[in-house]
C-alpha cells in the first residue's frame, strides 16, 4: 500500500546571494496563505491541502515529469477522461519553477489559429473552476492593444477578424471609445485599437494546486521532491525506433507505457537523458517586470494595456497596484549550459539598464505612473523556441515520449488548452484540432544545438512585440541562417538571389532584376499588405515552378541549444510586432544560414534575397540591376499590401511561363528505399494511397495516410529499379516523415531506409524552353520524354543525373537531382548554355504563385492530417483496388459525404495596388456565415485577380456537394473589409490568358 503526506502550500521570501526565493518553512500538516507570487498580489486564499504521495511506484500508464501548471493541467485532464495509473512527479515543489513567477494574463491573441484555440479553451476552463468554487483569483479584467500606426492597426485589424471567426467577443475602438475604456491614457499617436472584453487575470499557484487537487481526487500521483534521471527504451522493428519502457529516478526505478516531459526550462536538458536523445529547441530567455506599490487615484475598472509599439504592457492589479513589463527587441538566452538545480523560487539580479527604456514608454504613456513607488522589480527567466510557438506533441526519436514545453512566456493562457489536446492525444491517438503548428516535428537536430539557440533567441521574445508582415513561408529570422545551403548558394547569390530560410535551408525567393532605376537591397524585407515589388519578376517566373514557400517549420537541427539561445532572443517581442506578409520570408535575424544550397554562393553573387524554410535559406527573389535604390534589404521591407518585390517576382514569372528558368529546390527532403526482393515494394504500397507497383522509371504522386485517411505526408515516389525508389516530400517534413517511415518498415529489417537529402541538389528546369535547352547538353531525346517519368540522363559532362518531367507547378519543365559535387558544374553549363533562351534564375516565390493558380495544395499549408483525398478532390490518387493505411476510413467518407472541401477563390472586387492583400488566415464566409479559413493566397499573373485557396466547412447534418457550393455567395475578410470571392472547386486544365474558372 502506498504512503502518502500532507503538504499544504505556504512560504516567505528569503533574498539569497541577490536571488529572491521562496522557502518552505515545513512539510507538516499546518495551515499556510497560498504561494505568494512576486507580480500576484497576496490574498488570502483556501488553498487545497493536498495529499502527495510520498513514495514512487513501481508502476504506471503515464509518467509526467514537471510540477508546473502545464503538467499538473495534463494530469487533470488526463484524470478527467478517465486515464487509470497516472504519476506526476516534481523535481522540487509544485509550481516553483516558472509559474509561480508568472503575471496570471489569459489572453486570446496568438500568432497561430491552433494557439488561440488553446487559449479560448483555458479561459472558458479558468472560469468554470471560479464558478464551481475553487479560490484561483479569476478577475476578468479585458484587455486592450493599442495601435500608434497605420501598419499596427491594420494587423489589429486582421486578428480581429481572425478572432472574431473563433467567436471570442472582440471589437475595434476608435480613439474616442479607447479613450472612454482608459482614460488615463496619453493619447498622442493612437490610431485606435483592439478591445476583448473578455481575457482575464488568474493566480497561477492557486490554479496549479487546484489542478493537481482535482486530479488528486481522481486517482493521480504526485511526488515531490524526485526527478527523471534517465529515460529507459526498448528497440523496435528490428532497431529501426525506440519505445519508452521505464524511468530512473531519484527515488528508484519506475515502469511506464507514457512519458510527457513536461519541465519547461528542464525540458532540453531532460531530452538528452535517454538514448536515443529527444531533441527539445528551447532555451530560458531573461524577462522583466516591476509591480509599484498601490498607485493613488488609479481607477480601479483599467484593463490590461498592451502598447506594442513602445513595447511594453501595464496590468492593474486588484490591490491597485500596477504590473508594468515589455519585450526588447533583443533578449539574453540564459542558462546555455543548464538550468541550476537550485533554481526554483528563484529571480535574477535585478536588471535596471535594460528595463529602465521599458518604464520609460509606459510613464510617457501613463503619467500617473511618476507618482507611483515600486515594490519590486522582477527579472525572471522563461523557456523560449525557435519559431516563438509552443513545443507539444509526440517526440519524433522515442515512441510514447510526448512533449509539452516551450510556451514563450503564455504557459497560464496556454495551459488549459495544452492539457486537454495532450490529454485527447495520448488517450485516443488523435484530437480534434490539426496540431501541426506546435508539434514538436516540425523541428530537425540541428535546432537543437547550443550555439544555434543562444544565437537564434536572441530575438525571439521581442518578436511578440514585433509587426509580422506576411512572408509566405520565409523564415522572419536574422539569426541562425546559412546552416545548410545548396551547391548552388554561391552562384545564386552572385545573381541577385534573395534567400528564406526553411529548416535551416537557404532557399531563392525571387531574384533582382536589372533594372537600375530602383535599389533592391532591401527588397525582401519592405513589408507590403498588398502588391509586393517583387510581383512582376515573379510573373516573369511563373512559367517555371512555384513549390509552397509557406512552409514555417523546422527541423531537429533547431533545438541545437546554441541556436535557440541565438533565436529566442527575438520571439517575446514578436507578440507585439507588426505581422506584415512576405510569402515565407524570414523576419528573424538570428539562427539563419543553417541550410544552404552548394549553389548559395553563385545565387547570392547573382543577387539572390533569401528567406529561411526549416533553417534553409531559399532565394526568394533576385535583385533587379537598379542603381539608385537599395534591394539588400528588400525582403525585410513590411507592407501587408502590395509589395516591393511585386514586379521583380512579375518579370520571374512570366519567364517561368513562356522561356526557361532555374528555381534552386535543393531543400525537398528524399529518401532512399531499397530492399534486395518486394519487401519495399509491399512496404510501400501499404503505405502509399496510389499504386506505386508501376514501371521502372515512373513518377507517382501519392499521399501517405494515417488510419483515418488524412495525410501524413504527400509525396512524390519514384521507382528507379525493381527494388529501389526515391522518395521526395515537402522540406518541412523531413523530422515528421522520417519518423512515419521509420515506425511502419518491416520488423525483419528487410527495407533499407536512407535520407540522401544532402546528396543530391535539385534544380527545376522549367518552363516551354526547358526541352531545347537540355537537349542541347544531353543525347537524350526530350520530345519523347513522357510526363510524370524519370531517367538517368548525362547533362554536359556529367552523368548519373536523375531527370523527372515534372516541376510542382503544373508548367513543363523538369526537376534534375544532381550529385551535389557536379551540381556547380551543371549549374554552369546550363546557365551559359540558356542564355541563347533567355534563362534567368527564379525564386520559389514565382513557383509558390504558378502552384496557388493551379490550385496545387501544400502539406502544411492546405493539406494536414486531418485532410484527406476527397476533401482535395484527389480521389484520383488514390488505388481502392489494393489495401493501405486509411482505406477503410476513405470508403465510409466515399460512402457518407464530407463536410470539409478545399476551394480555390478568385477576389472580384479587390484592388491590386491600394488594398490590403490576402496572404493567409483570412475568415471565408459563406452566405454570411464564418466557414473556413484562407490556407493559401498569391496575386494571379495570369488569372489577374487575387487567388485563395482554403478549406470551407459544412454543418455535420449536410454534405460538401458542387450543389452546396453553387448555390451560396462568398465573402473573405481581409482586415475587417469583406472581398466578394468567386469559387473553384478543380484545378484548371489550362492556364491561357483567357482562361475561365468555374464550378464544372
Amino acid at each position: 500500500m502506498l504512503q502518502h503526506k500532507l503538504f499544504s502550500y505556504g512560504q516567505h521570501f528569503l533574498k539569497v546571494n541577490t536571488h529572491y526565493r521562496l522557502s518552505y518553512i515545513s512539510h507538516r500538516l499546518v495551515s499556510y496563505d497560498q504561494h505568494e507570487s512576486p507580480t500576484v498580489p497576496h490574498h488570502t486564499h483556501s488553498t487545497p491541502t493536498l495529499l502527495l504521495t510520498q513514495k514512487l511506484p513501481s508502476s504506471c500508464h503515464v509518467l509526467i515529469a514537471g510540477g508546473g501548471i502545464i503538467g499538473q493541467s495534463i494530469a487533470y485532464h488526463l484524470s478527467e477522461i478517465g486515464v487509470k495509473d497516472v504519476v506526476l512527479i516534481e523535481k522540487a515543489r509544485l509550481a516553483s519553477g516558472t509559474t509561480w513567477q508568472s503575471s496570471g494574463r489569459v489572453s486570446h491573441i496568438q500568432d497561430t489559429v491552433i494557439e488561440t484555440r488553446f487559449m479560448k479553451y483555458s479561459r472558458q476552463l479558468y472560469e468554470r473552476l471560479h464558478k464551481e468554487g475553487h479560490d484561483i483569483g479569476f478577475n476578468e479584467t479585458g484587455s486592450l492593444w493599442i495601435a500608434q500606426t497605420p501598419d499596427r492597426l491594420h494587423t489589429l485589424k486582421r486578428q480581429y477578424s481572425i478572432i472574431k471567426a473563433l467567436d471570442i467577443n472582440c471589437d475595434i475602438l476608435n480613439l474616442e471609445k479607447l479613450i472612454e475604456k482608459v482614460p488615463i491614457i496619453a493619447p498622442q499617436e493612437i490610431w485606435g485599437g483592439l478591445w476583448i472584453p473578455n481575457d482575464c487575470m488568474v493566480d497561477p499557484v492557486p490554479l496549479a494546486l487546484t489542478f493537481a487537487q482535482l486530479a488528486i481526487d481522481k486517482g493521480v500521483k504526485i511526488i515531490e521532491d524526485c526527478y527523471v534521471k534517465e529515460i529507459l527504451t526498448e528497440k523496435q522493428r528490428a532497431g529501426q525506433y525506440d519505445r519508452v519502457t521505464s524511468a530512473i529516478t531519484s527515488q528508484g526505478d519506475i515502469k511506464c507505457d507514457v512519458f510527457i516531459n513536461c519541465t519547461g526550462m528542464w525540458a532540453r536538458e531532460l531530452g538528452f537523458q535517454s538514448s536515443p536523445s529527444v531533441r527539445i529547441p528551447t532555451l530560458a530567455c531573461e524577462y522583466i517586470c516591476l509591480k509599484t506599490k498601490p498607485v493613488a487615484n488609479f481607477p480601479n475598472n483599467i484593463p490590461i494595456v498592451h502598447n506594442p509599439h513602445e513595447r511594453f504592457y501595464i496590468q492593474p492589479l486588484i490591490d491597485d497596484s500596477v504590473l508594468v513589463g515589455g519585450f526588447l527587441s533583443q533578449s539574453k538566452p540564459l542558462f546555455s549550459n543548464g538550468v541550476p538545480d537550485t533554481f526554483h523560487y528563484s529571480l535574477l539580479p535585478d536588471n535596471w539598464d535594460d528595463f529602465h527604456w521599458i518604464l520609460s514608454n509606459a510613464i510617457k504613456r501613463f503619467p500617473i505612473l511618476a507618482e507611483s513607488d515600486y515594490e519590486i522589480l522582477i527579472t525572471g527567466a522563461d523557456s523560449f523556441t525557435p519559431d516563438g510557438r509552443l513545443i507539444m506533441n509526440e517526440s519524433a526519436e522515442i515512441d510514447n515520449y510526448f512533449v509539452a514545453s516551450g510556451a514563450n512566456g503564455q504557459g497560464i493562457a496556454l495551459a488549459g488548452g495544452i492539457g486537454k489536446y495532450m490529454a485527447e492525444l495520448i488517450h485516443k491517438g488523435n484530437t480534434e484540432l490539426s496540431t501541426w503548428p506546435v508539434d514538436i516535428r516540425r523541428f530537425m537536430r540541428l535546432h537543437t544545438n547550443k550555439r544555434f539557440l543562444e544565437d537564434r533567441l536572441r530575438e525571439i521574445p521581442g518578436k511578440q512585440y514585433s509587426l509580422k508582415y506576411p512572408t509566405y513561408g520565409m523564415s522572419l529570422y536574422q539569426t541562425g541562417r546559412k546552416l545548410r545551403v545548396s551547391p548552388l548558394h554561391p552562384k545564386l547569390q552572385a545573381a541577385g538571389a534573395v534567400y528564406g530560410e526553411v529548416l535551416g535551408y537557404e532557399r531563392p525567393l525571387f531574384f533582382k532584376p536589372d533594372e537600375p532605376e530602383k535599389s533592391f537591397e532591401d527588397l525582401s524585407k519592405q513589408g507590403t499588405f498588398g502588391k509586393a515589388r517583387w510581383f512582376n519578376t515573379v510573373k516573369k517566373e511563373y512559367n517555371l515552378s512555384t513549390w509552397p514557400v509557406d512552409i514555417r517549420r523546422f527541423m531537429r537541427l533547431h533545438t541545437n541549444k546554441r541556436f535557440l539561445e541565438d533565436r529566442l532572443r527575438e520571439i517575446p517581442g514578436k507578440q507585439y510586432s507588426l505581422k506584415y506578409p512576405t510569402y515565407g520570408m524570414s523576419l528573424y535575424q538570428t539562427g539563419r544560414k543553417l541550410r544552404v544550397s552548394p549553389l548559395h554562393p553563385k545565387l547570392q553573387a547573382a543577387g539572390a534575397v533569401y528567406g529561411e524554410v526549416l533553417g534553409y535559406e531559399r532565394p526568394l527573389f533576385f535583385k533587379p540591376d537598379e542603381p539608385e535604390k537599395s534591394f539588400e534589404d528588400l525582403s525585410k521591407q513590411g507592407t501587408f499590401g502590395k509589395a516591393r518585390w511585386f514586379n521583380t517576382v512579375k518579370k520571374e514569372y512570366n519567364v517561368c511561363r513562356k522561356g526557361v528558368a532555374i528555381i534552386d529546390m535543393t531543400s525537398f527532403t528524399k529518401y532512399e528505399l531499397k530492399s534486395a526482393n518486394r519487401s519495399v515494394v509491399d512496404f510501400l504500397q501499404m503505405l502509399c494511397a496510389n499504386n506505386i507497383d508501376k514501371p521502372v522509371g515512373t513518377v507517382v504522386h501519392t499521399g501517405m495516410l494515417n488510419e483515418h485517411g488524412g495525410y501524413e505526408n504527400d509525396c512524390s515516389v519514384i521507382r528507379l529499379d525493381d527494388y529501389h525508389f526515391l522518395l521526395v516530400s515537402p522540406t518541412s517534413q523531413s523530422t515528421r516523415n522520417m519518423k512515419w517511415l521509420k515506425s511502419h518498415v518491416p520488423e525483419d529489417g528487410s527495407v533499407l531506409l536512407s535520407d540522401v537529402t544532402s546528396l543530391y541538389t535539385a534544380l527545376n528546369v522549367i518552363g516551354p524552353k526547358a526541352k531545347y535547352l537540355l537537349a542541347e547538353l544531353s543525347d537524350e531525346n526530350f520530345n519523347d520524354f513522357a510526363r510524370m517519368t524519370c531517367q538517368e540522363i548525362d547533362v554536359g559532362f556529367v552523368s548519373h543525373i536523375y531527370a523527372m518531367r515534372l516541376t510542382h507547378t503544373g508548367e513543363d519543365g523538369f526537376m534534375l537531382y544532381i550529385p551535389s559535387e557536379y551540381a556547380l558544374c551543371v549549374y554552369d553549363m546550363l546557365m551559359e548554355q540558356g542564355k541563347d533562351y533567355g534563362i534567368i534564375n527564379a525564386g520559389y516565390f514565382a513557383q509558390r504563385t504558378l502552384r496557388i493558380e493551379r490550385m496545387y495544395p501544400s502539406w502544411g499549408h492546405d493539406i494536414d492530417k486531418k485532410t484527406t483525398p476527397f476533401h482535395l478532390n484527389r480521389e484520383f490518387h488514390v488505388s481502392f483496388d489494393k489495401d493501405f493505411i486509411g482505406k477503410e476510413a476513405l470508403l465510409k467518407q466515399r460512402k457518407e459525404g464530407i463536410q470539409k472541401r478545399f476551394v480555390q477563390f478568385l477576389l472580384e472586387d479587390h484592388n491590386l495596388d491600394s488594398d490590403p492583400w490576402p496572404w493567409s488566415g483570412e475568415p471565408i464566409y459563406r452566405n454570411g456565415v464564418f466557414c473556413g479559413f484562407v490556407t493559401s493566397a498569391a496575386y494571379g499573373f495570369t488569372l489577374g485577380k487575387q487567388v485563395c485557396l482554403g478549406h470551407i466547412h459544412a454543418p455535420a447534418s449536410e454534405n460538401i456537394t458542387i450543389n452546396y457550393i453553387r448555390r451560396a455567395t462568398y465573402e473573405i475578410d481581409i482586415a475587417t473589409k469583406r472581398y466578394k470571392a468567386r469559387p473553384n472547386v478543380y484545378q484548371p486544365s489550362e492556364m491561357g490568358p483567357t482562361v475561365q474558372l468555374s464550378i464544372r
